[in-house]
């Protein structure tokens, strides 16, 4: 399965030509999404959050999120409804500094729903690389903050 995830300029052949991160969703999908690691021009092996078929059976779902930088944070619930993606934005000519970005950034929880189009329901902001876990039914997320604070999120049901 060619899952469209490389590096534009691959200096060392040796190295990975792209990094991912998979996730099941169901049985017979998976989630892939570029893992944190960039090239020496500062970018991700790719700039979209993708949902597989591994039975090719159905068309391969993308979503590309503005500003999107992926940290290789994911979670998914059980039910496979509510998927949930850290994104820590910095400009590619930051991230491609000798020494790396001193400081700045843009963090977005980003909250994602998969059907029956892959797509972004929320997005929200954070403010380092937190950790974020959903509940089964996706009903409840808990995002653990750097300073150790932690943040609940429930989902309004509209009857």
């Amino acid at each position: 399965m060619n899952d469209g995830f490389s590096f534009s300029n691959a200096a060392n052949p040796s190295k990975p030509l792209g990094r991912v991160i998979g996730r099941f969703v169901s049985n017979q999908t998976v989630l892939l999404v570029p893992d944190e690691h960039i090239d020496d021009t500062g970018h991700h092996s790719g700039d979209s959050i993708r949902l597989l078929s591994i039975t090719g059976q159905q068309a391969q779902q993308s979503v590309t999120p503005e500003h999107f930088s992926p940290t290789g944070s994911l979670a998914i619930s059980e039910d496979g409804k509510t998927i949930l993606v850290a994104s820590f934005y910095l400009s590619p000519r930051l991230l491609a500094q000798r020494h790396g970005p001193l400081h700045g950034g843009e963090g977005k929880l980003l909250i994602l729903g998969p059907g029956p189009k892959l797509h972004v329901d929320f997005a929200v902001p954070i403010d380092s690389l937190e950790e974020a876990r959903v509940s089964s039914d996706g009903s409840v997320i808990a995002i653990r903050h750097y300073r150790k604070d932690v943040t609940v999120l429930t989902r309004n049901h509209h009857q």
